[in-house]
């Protein structure tokens, strides 16, 4: 395109030349000679015109161009004065990065080595106390069965009495191991049914034992929705073990044997660890829910569990405001100065509580919330029929406003009717909890591994 303008221009400069030689000879009577010098002068003139505007026209270009130099140059230079900064930024900040990344993850193991010195501990126990009992047995004698105990109906252990028995021991108010009776007193013979509850009893510790030892300890999640909206406001952890055919056993039946077994406080470890990692990936994902989590009497009180469960609690503090420790009613009610003393401790870190399995009304509630309780559960069938023995003049239908005059929010649990809804929102209440929302599910083997070892897009089921 520029070679057919240059050409079209000398064209024209050679054609307005020649016409103003032909004007000067025909029409002002210069000789031929003369029209061609004067034409010619005229060509030179256009020529040198033509040429010194083309030299400003490229100059100008030039200098176009120079200048988008010297601002793309000013442009990189601004993004490397912006990469150093972040450079010095990051160099600044990353020793921090990698503690944060790396603290959680050492107390994890930390743990988890707890976790396995406990368990071998244990298991030498075991092995003395059952060769105890098959040399006793030997003898002709019954082996009384573990006293069975009201368990937490979704997964918090039995309360039992900690300042009677030692950390990780068998757990004292079970039947003591039976001595072998000296001569002078008769020998009792075993009945059929003695022998068979014995072999299930030993058989059923063992198994318990069996499945701690190789980690078949499940994680459940039941949501607490809001109501009447039945939004997720929360999840309950609750804990399962899995026997040798990896069926599944519900508190009522492992909880006993474990604590005769003394390996409580490991199931609550393990418990407390995963529920932690669960709320990471609930807060990887910006989801503002919490976590119910039951813990022990006898755990509580376990010096080497408590003072592990601290330190591994302290490393996780973004989570303070997001983890609820459940316990029964019952082992509030069984709580003495060492276990008010490690709620204290808690509730110094900004840890809340959450009460369940309410039997009766009378309870000051009040004192309660100053312990750091925040919620409290209550039946729904109780708080429609209310407690005909309660003793008490609070009607249920009135807790929910007696609870909130003293600062806990209560929870209808174990709704499991469209009507048990309705006539629970009659009595002002807001959250709710049971079958009817959700059964208690599994969470994925996957919600358990090390952010490390995650991808995102795999998430816990819920």
């Amino acid at each position: 395109m520029t070679r057919y303008s240059a050409l079209i221009v000398g064209l024209s400069m050679v054609v307005i030349a020649g016409s103003v030689g032909v004007v000067l000879y025909l029409q002002y009577g210069l000789t031929l000679i003369e029209a061609t010098l004067a034409s010619t002068l005229v060509l030179l003139v256009l020529v040198l015109f033509h040429a010194q505007f083309q030299r400003e026209r490229d100059r100008e270009a030039l200098e176009e161009k120079l200048d988008d130099i010297r601002l793309l140059k000013a442009e990189h230079e601004r993004a490397m004065e912006d990469i150093q900064k972040d450079l010095a930024i990051h160099q600044q900040t990353l020793p921090d990065q990698i503690r944060h990344a790396v603290d959680p993850i050492t107390a994890e193991m930390e743990v988890l080595g707890v976790l396995f010195r406990q368990l071998a501990e244990t298991a030498a126990a075991m092995d003395a106390r059952l060769q105890a009992l098959e040399d006793w047995r030997n003898q002709q004698r019954p082996v009384p069965p573990p006293a069975t105990h009201a368990a937490h109906d979704r997964g918090s252990p039995t309360p039992i009495d900690p300042r009677q028995a030692p950390p990780l021991a068998p757990v004292v108010h079970q039947p003591p191991l039976p001595q072998p009776s000296d001569s002078s007193q008769p020998s009792q013979p075993v009945t059929p049914q003695e022998k068979r509850i014995n072999d299930a009893t030993q058989a059923l510790i063992a198994m318990v034992r069996r499945s701690v030892s190789e980690n078949r300890i499940d994680l459940h999640l039941q949501p607490i929705v809001t109501l009447p909206q039945r939004q997720v406001f929360a999840y309950e952890a609750l804990t399962r073990i899995r026997d040798d055919a990896d069926g599944l056993l519900m508190p009522d039946d492992y909880i006993p044997a474990a604590e005769y077994a003394g390996v409580m406080p490991l199931i609550d470890n393990m418990m407390l660890l995963r529920s932690v990692q669960v709320l990471r990936r609930l807060n990887q994902r910006k989801r503002d829910l919490s976590l119910f989590c039951n813990i022990s009497q006898g755990s509580l009180v376990n010096g080497e569990f408590f003072g592990n469960f601290l330190t591994f609690m302290e490393s996780n503090q973004e989570l303070v405001n997001y983890l609820i420790f459940e316990f029964s009613h019952a082992t509030v009610r069984e709580m003495g100065p060492l276990e008010y003393e490690t709620l204290t401790s808690l509730t110094d870190m900004g840890f809340r509580f959450s009460m369940d399995q309410v039997d009766h009304l009378r309870v000051d509630f009040r004192e309660l919330n100053r312990l750091g309780f925040d919620y409290v559960k209550v039946p729904a069938d109780k708080l429609i029929s209310g407690w005909p023995d309660s003793g008490s003049d609070i009607h249920a239908a009135d807790l929910p406003k007696l609870l909130a005059r003293n600062g806990l929010t209560m929870i209808a649990d174990k709704i499991e009717t469209e009507a048990t809804v309705i006539e629970a929102l009659e009595c002002d209440a807001q959250f709710g909890q049971g079958y009817l929302f959700a059964p208690p599910r599994p969470v994925r083997a996957e919600a358990f591994r090390s952010e490390r070892d995650t991808t995102s897009g795999r998430r816990a089921a819920e």
